[in-house]
């Protein structure tokens, strides 16, 4: 009997030692299994964040790129994160002039073993054509993902500001212009061409950055007070001065939104304005300065366009003043016939003045400045 018990209990503290070795086993497992996953989670949110910038450039999502990387990946293990990049930004810059060229052709040439740049001159360019449109492709991915960057800054900076207690709401008096750099003496900027047609006349410096190479249309259109810049180091600091500012401009926190709705027939106090789509402006809009002078700034996010309708115009009253106002544009602005505007605009793509409108204020584009007969002078801030 005795003996029948002692086996019993050995037999049990056997089977116990098992059964945590086991459960110890599972336990490790569990642990590696869980690193693991939170090893592929952090390099699957740094992927995407690399993505960011040129998503934002190309209207599309990190998701959709890193999804359209890895099945690139997948045809061609060599093909480096870079020059998957350089494929998107390249056939969007490049696909309204050669249709031949898209990511996709340019991906399949990696895949043959050529590089970019005789990829590209197998699609048609010269050499220093495909020089050129790379050189431009990599200027325009590091600006989209300093955007990025700048913008997060941003954001970080306002929630510690709201930590400490600082708040805005709407009307208030809170928001700060940004710095415009070396782009303060500038009226007109672009970033590939300004083109002008008819009597412009403009007050302030005008000029065009690097990769851009063309100034057309003065004279006829003249300019006083001021000197054209041609891709040299004043006007690619203010260029990129420019979307400093508009970075800045796009972190701000909205604290009144108006999707959906017309500017025209508004008084607006000084705030920050935002729109998640297109904004228009018919008719007339008024920003009511409150007798606040300097300390009266106004900020419109529109997450796209902003259009405005033949002889619209914006007004500054009581005290309010054109450099106070600040538009930052998603994607292309145009000013129609006769409409009379104020401000800063900072559009991420093109600005379009019809004829004879008239801006008091500043035309900031990364892309192209599009005149006819307007006028156009610096604003008194």
């Amino acid at each position: 009997m005795k003996l029948t018990v002692l086996m019993t209990f050995a037999m049990l503290a056997a089977s116990t030692t098992t059964t945590t070795a086991a459960q110890q086993h599972a336990r490790s497992v569990h642990a590696r299994t869980a690193a693991d996953s939170s090893q592929v989670e952090r390099q699957r949110t740094a992927s995407l964040k690399s993505f960011r910038g040129v998503a934002a450039k190309l209207n599309t999502t990190p998701e959709a790129l890193q999804y359209a990387f890895e099945t690139a990946r997948a045809a061609n293990p060599k093909l480096s994160r870079g020059n998957f990049i350089a494929a998107n930004v390249l056939a969007d810059n490049l696909g309204a002039r050669h249709p031949n060229i898209t990511t996709q052709a340019i991906l399949s040439g990696l895949q043959s073993g050529k590089g970019v740049g005789q990829t590209l001159q197998s699609l048609g360019l010269s050499a220093s054509e495909a020089k050129q449109a790379r050189r431009v492709a990599d200027h325009d991915t590091k600006v989209a993902n300093k955007l990025v960057r700048d913008t997060d800054k941003r954001a970080r900076q306002d929630r510690r500001e709201a930590s400490r207690g600082t708040t805005f709401s709407a009307g208030s008096l809170k928001p700060a212009g940004p710095s415009l750099g070396r782009a303060t003496s500038f009226v007109v900027l672009g970033g590939s061409t300004v083109t002008n047609t008819g009597a412009t006349a403009i007050t302030g410096d005008l000029g065009v950055s690097s990769p851009g190479v063309s100034v057309t249309g003065f004279p006829p259109g003249t300019m006083a007070r001021g000197a054209q810049h041609v891709g040299d180091p004043a006007a690619n600091q203010a260029q990129a001065d420019a979307q400093s500012a508009y970075a800045v401009l796009a972190g701000k926190p909205c604290t009144t939104p108006l999707t959906g709705q017309d500017l025209g027939g508004k008084t607006l106090a000084p705030g920050v304005y935002c729109f998640t789509s297109s904004a228009q402006l018919t008719g007339r809009l008024v920003l009511d300065g409150r007798g606040k002078g300097d300390n009266g700034v106004w900020v419109f996010q529109i997450a796209s366009t902003l259009t405005t309708a033949t002889n619209s115009s914006v007004v500054m009253s009581k005290g309010g003043r054109a450099g106070n106002v600040f538009w930052q544009v998603g994607s292309g602005a145009t000013l129609g016939t006769g409409t009379a505007f104020a401000g800063n605009i900072l559009a991420y793509s093109s600005i379009t003045m019809k004829t004879a409108s008239n801006l008091s204020g500043r035309a900031l584009a990364r892309e192209a400045v599009t005149m006819d007969s307007n006028s156009i002078q610096a604003p008194k801030k």
